[in-house]
Parts: C-alpha cells; structure tokens; sequence
C-alpha cells in the first residue's frame, strides 16, 4: 500500500511540477493521471503488483469525497450565487457522459457480437 501510494504521489509530483513549468492551463493532478496511464499503456507488466493494493485503495475511496465537500462549504458563497448555472452543468454533463457511454457500448458490443472490427468485406 504504501508503494502505491509513493507512485501516485510520485505522479502528482511529476504533473504539478510540468503544470507550474510549462503554464499550462491543466492543473497538476491531471497532468499526473495522464503521465500515470502513459506509463501504465508503456510498460503494462511493470504495475501488476500495485492491483493489490490498488483494491485496498478503492474499498476507501469515499474517504477522498471529504476534501472536495470541504472545498464546496469553502466556496458556499459562490455555489448560492451560480445554483443554477451549476445545476444545469451537472445535468447536461451527467446525460452526455451517458450518452456517450451507452453509444461506445453499443459500438463495441456490436463489434464483438459479429467477431470483427465491424467492417464489411
């Protein structure tokens, strides 16, 4: 667990430090996710002993939903201003992400049921 942990911090090292040098308008964690799924697509056999404990990490993840509650009471005072512009974002992007997941199904599904890559000929 605690390897896990060190590579992930290690990431998000990684990407704040490329955020604050590059001044691109990413922030860190993200550039750190996008670093870690490189590594992971390069060198896929290298990360197999991190499921482990990337299960433990996973039976816990709601604990990592108190900071980002903390931040919203922070923010009160903005989130009563913009209600409804972030409700309506909330929505439009909960139906296009389901959208979108139920059309990429339904391509792949298709591609499977016929054993192919879905082209014909």
């Amino acid at each position: 667990m605690i390897r896990l942990f060190a590579v992930l911090f290690g990431f998000l090292a990684a990407g704040t430090w490329l955020a604050g040098l590059s001044g691109w308008p990413v922030p860190g964690t993200v550039i750190g996710l996008v670093l870690l799924l490189a590594a992971l697509i390069a060198v896929p056999g290298r990360w197999a002993g991190l499921c482990r404990s990337g299960d433990e990490f996973l039976r816990h993840l709601s604990l990592f939903y108190i900071p980002a509650g903390a931040g919203i009471v922070e923010r009160l005072t903005v989130v009563l201003h913009e209600w409804l512009a972030l409700l309506l974002i909330t929505v439009v992007a909960t139906v296009a992400a389901q959208l979108i997941i139920a059309l990429t199904m339904r391509l792949l599904l298709g591609r499977w049921a016929t054993g192919g890559d879905g082209q014909n000929g």
